[in-house]
């Protein structure tokens, strides 16, 4: 996964939009399953049968602009 840092300027937060934003919040989910593995609530397999499903369906909604 890519490393991104995000730094607040002090001006008012954007609106994240989920359609607008996709990749972010798929990066954001991605975090999470790595932490619950790290903190060993999930196995290595079940985090990465986890992640096979999260972007097998940010792949295949990619065109659809989420709607299911």
């Amino acid at each position: 996964m890519k490393y991104r840092e995000f730094v607040y300027t002090g001006g008012p937060a954007a609106e994240l939009n989920v359609l607008e934003c996709k990749e972010l919040v798929t990066d954001i989910q991605a975090a999470i399953l790595m932490s619950l593995e790290k903190r060993k609530l999930l196995t290595t397999f079940q985090r990465e049968c986890c992640m096979d499903k999260l972007f097998l369906h940010n792949k295949n909604n990619l065109g659809n602009n989420g709607n299911e």
